[in-house]
């Protein structure tokens, strides 16, 4: 059991970081009408490195019980 509630908490962590890494792209493009989409695309070129960045860095998880 206690198996199965890692591979939950592992599944919902890749889960969220697909959510973190094309909800942006998804926000521009969902949008009626923009207009400086250049601008736009530009911006979100640079918020979407520095998630990558982010999303492949070394990550430590803490527990929050036990202290």
């Amino acid at each position: 059991m206690a198996r199965e509630f890692q591979e939950s908490r592992r599944e919902r962590r890749r889960n969220k970081d697909e959510v973190q890494l094309y909800g942006s792209l998804v926000k521009l493009f969902g949008e009626k009408g923009p207009r400086d989409t250049l601008k736009r695309m530009e911006q979100l070129l640079g918020q979407q490195r520095k998630q990558e960045e982010y999303l492949a860095g070394e990550r430590v998880y803490k527990p929050r019980v036990g202290k």
